[in-house]
């Protein structure tokens, strides 16, 4: 609690109201007084009322706000994906550089485009819709194992609170690569391995993972809590639960799957190896603590909850003796499985500490400490400790506030005017007049037959939002990389065959282009476009823009 104060410290007016009123409201909650007496019946009644009441006033927050927020969904990973998955429905070529990602996501969204369009607000539509459709399922697994609704309906708010803190408005693979592992779940129940008239379920279970990683290939860190089952089938507590041939053909199966789809893109393992690669070769930023310490530091409230509950689900089971006749719980096992499953994605902040990296841990943290919780409720009525405890954990979620641009709290209702104030890069008004300036000044057919070139070429909404495709044979791309030390743009530039050139001024640059793009590399680049014969496009006044109007004969210009 006294982090929680301390934190309301730096908040505005607003959110210190809105943790104020929530704490004071669930005041009452913490009185235990003896039964039958008026005290106890009053409280049974103040429970029964503010709960529901909680509940549903978090449903109507939940709804209003991503109804109000879906104009700000996207980002620079986003745009990345519906640029490739635009070339693909059009038959473009495409260059390998898209299977840095595996190519899942861009069959995602080439079915989205087909179903809703490519326009830019259609398919954030989409991302609102695959944020709250996370939400939903994880509320239908808790349900599945609790058979409480409030306790579900809040688990649902509590992984829409955290998951929009969590960058889950950006667009990004997590989220869909969840909706796989979440249905996956869903499907399994915790129900044992252990007789192969289940060849339906285990298929289903294979086909679910192998989905999941098809999505993302960092997701397959989920498919680690499968360790969760042999360790069960190995411990002493509960004895031989699975058949071994079972286990063994679970990752076999998934593995099969995943390749199967991946050679459905024909070709080949190429988006296999260059996916697992890529991955590998991320540079690293920071060391593991200090990235987990970023992850702590943007929403205490959850990893409070999640350890709370992660040593109470410890000592559970390790009061069961050794050598029981008492079987593991299905409830039990997928509880295991989930812990262990969030537990390995984190091994992803060893190399970065990037937010998004937590979509996957998430929802199987989420569950976890829902269930975990719903199974001590007895601790309730043993004494004020525990009692006060149980409160605790269950109501911090929905006390705390964040102050962050994306962030969500269930007990307000933002105004229109309130997410007006949240825009994207492509939505500010200079990235607008870039934007309205190329599709004025390029001629239609650019998507076929005049690639642009773009400086930097982090910004890939405007290939989208122009109807450009990108010169580089590398194709798109949001790594920077080339800007720092080798200077890898310099020669790009200097042997681009590119009709057209975009040089993005300061003036549109966000902070991270500043840190890489300042005025004396636009004048480098003014430079090496001039003796290259290129020339600035005349009537294009918002934007520096060059046309090649002479053949460059001598290769690379001297810088």
């Amino acid at each position: 609690m006294s982090i929680l104060c301390l934190r309301t410290l730096t908040t505005s007016p607003q959110t210190i109201f809105l943790v104020v009123a929530s704490i004071v409201s669930l005041l009452p909650l913490l009185r235990n007084p003896k039964p039958e007496t008026a005290e106890f019946l009053y409280q049974q009644g103040f429970q029964k009322t503010l709960i529901p009441l909680w509940i549903s006033w978090g449903l109507v927050a939940a709804v209003s706000y991503l109804g109000e927020a879906k104009h700000i969904s996207g980002g620079v990973d986003w745009f990345y994906y519906l640029c490739y998955s635009r070339d693909g429905i059009n038959f473009y070529g495409t260059a390998d550089n898209m299977y840095s990602y595996f190519p899942g996501i861009y069959q995602f969204w080439k079915t989205a485009m087909r179903l809703v369009g490519t326009d830019v607000a259609s398919l954030q539509n989409v991302i609102v819709v695959a944020l709250g459709l996370n939400a939903a399922l994880v509320g239908v697994v808790v349900f599945q194992h609790t058979r409480c609704k409030l306790i579900s309906i809040g688990t649902a708010l509590w992984a829409l609170v955290v998951l929009i803190r969590f960058d889950g408005l950006r667009g990004e693979s997590e989220i869909i690569a969840s909706l796989f592992f979440l249905s996956t779940m869903i499907a399994w129940k915790g129900t044992p391995l252990d007789h192969w008239n289940k060849w339906k379920l285990l298929f289903v279970f294979a086909l679910g993972l192998g989905l999941t990683v098809y999505m993302k290939q960092q997701a397959g860190l989920l498919a680690i809590g499968a360790l969760a089952l042999v360790w069960e089938q190995l411990s002493p507590r509960f004895g031989s639960r699975h058949h071994w041939g079972m286990l063994v053909s679970l990752p076999i199966l998934a593995a099969l799957l995943l390749v199967g789809l991946i050679l459905m893109e024909g070709r080949g393992l190429e988006p296999l190896s260059l996916g697992l690669s890529t991955a590998a070769a991320y540079p690293s930023h920071h060391s593991w603590w200090h990235n987990l310490y970023v992850q702590f530091r943007h929403d205490e409230s959850f990893w409070i909850v999640v350890t709370v509950t992660m040593v109470m689900f410890i000592r559970q089971q390790k009061k069961i003796p050794p050598a029981t006749t008492s079987t593991q719980t299905p409830t039990a096992r997928l509880v295991g499985f989930l812990l262990l499953s969030g537990f390995a994605t984190l091994l992803q902040f060893k190399i970065r500490p990037y937010h998004h990296y937590l979509l996957l841990t998430i929802p199987a943290f989420t569950i976890s400490a829902a269930i975990i919780w719903h199974e001590h409720r007895y601790l309730i009525e043993r004494g004020i400790k525990q009692r006060m405890l149980m409160v605790f954990l269950a109501a911090l979620p929905f006390c705390w506030a964040e102050d962050y641009q994306w962030a969500y709290h269930p007990a307000q209702v933002p105004t229109a005017a309130q997410v007006a104030e949240l825009t994207n890069w492509h939505q500010q008004v200079s990235s607008e007049r870039v934007i309205a300036e190329l599709r004025r000044n390029i001629p239609r057919d650019i998507p076929n037959a005049r690639p642009l070139m773009i400086l930097p070429s982090r910004h890939n909404s405007i290939h989208y939002l122009a109807d450009t495709r990108s010169s580089s044979p590398h194709g798109y791309s949001f790594n920077e990389g080339g800007y720092h030390g080798n200077q890898a743009w310099l020669s790009m530039l200097e042997t681009t065959v590119s009709e057209y050139v975009l040089l993005l001024e300061e003036n549109v640059c966000d902070a991270d282009d500043l840190d890489i793009w300042d005025a004396r590399r636009i004048g480098q680049a003014q430079r090496i476009l001039k003796l290259r014969g290129y020339q600035r496009v005349e009537g294009a006044d918002e934007i520096e823009l060059y046309v090649r109007t002479r053949s460059d004969a001598q290769g690379q210009q001297r810088r």
